[in-house]
């Protein structure tokens, strides 16, 4: 199985969001029609977007962002289908975006994301952290019923990058 990362492409719009819709404990209705909205965008700059991809299929999608005048990286809207989970195309697609930005000036990274008892959150969670990221912050009931709001957070000043990713 071989696993691709690209820019994203718009034609693989409603396959995407079929992706997204499989977590309606991370993804809430407010959620999925802003994804809607930006994947159907071809050039957003301050948006980049990467896709994973199987034979030709999509399987999975990162994006991230840096807000106006911060000095952090956000990362936004990462999902993998629940099929093609636990096969590392998650772990393949945070490090292709921490590559990207460990070559920015700016090496910190900031994901926000529900904090809540259930197991889609759980794992959710605890895939952050085996990636390096350490909760930090936790606004209770910031979703109400929903859950609570997480911070995590990952300084990349430490990654080494190879000769052929700078």
């Amino acid at each position: 199985m071989k696993i691709k990362i690209f820019k994203h492409n718009p034609l693989f719009k409603n396959k995407l969001l079929l992706i997204f819709k499989q977590y309606p404990e991370i993804f809430f209705d407010g959620d999925l029609k802003t994804i809607k909205r930006r994947l159907g965008q071809v050039f957003e700059p301050i948006y980049p977007k990467f896709y994973a991809e199987i034979d030709g299929q999509p399987v999975g999608f990162i994006s991230y962002f840096k807000r106006d005048s911060s000095e952090i990286w956000f990362l936004s809207w990462f999902a993998v289908d629940k099929f093609w989970q636990n096969q590392g195309i998650g772990k393949k697609l945070m490090a292709y975006v921490e590559k990207q930005i460990a070559k920015s000036p700016i090496s910190r990274i900031c994901i926000e994301t529900v904090w809540a008892d259930n197991e889609v959150v759980r794992k959710t969670n605890a895939f952050y952290e085996k990636c390096g990221y350490q909760r930090v912050g936790l606004i209770p009931d910031y979703y109400g019923k929903q859950g609570s709001k997480a911070f995590y957070y990952k300084d990349l000043g430490t990654v080494k990058l190879s000769k052929k990713d700078k």
